[in-house]
């Protein structure tokens, strides 16, 4: 998984939705996310336990919805 955020279309949903703390791996749930455009780098973070990686340009990129 890789960035935080806004993460690249390549990375798992559910493991960026916990990194994000939209859901626990324990109790899962539903999220809605955007699907972006391509995005000029990606910036890793630890969170929650999870950690994203670093990631040069890349296209599609989706983020969490309000």
């Amino acid at each position: 998984m890789w960035g935080t955020g806004v993460y690249t279309g390549g990375s798992s949903i559910c493991t960026a939705a916990v990194h994000f703390g939209l859901i626990s791996p324990d109790t899962g749930g539903s999220v809605a996310f955007d699907v972006l455009g391509a995005q000029p780098e990606f910036v890793g973070s630890e969170a929650r336990g999870v950690a994203s990686g670093d990631h040069d340009a890349f296209g599609p990129a989706f983020q969490f919805s309000d």
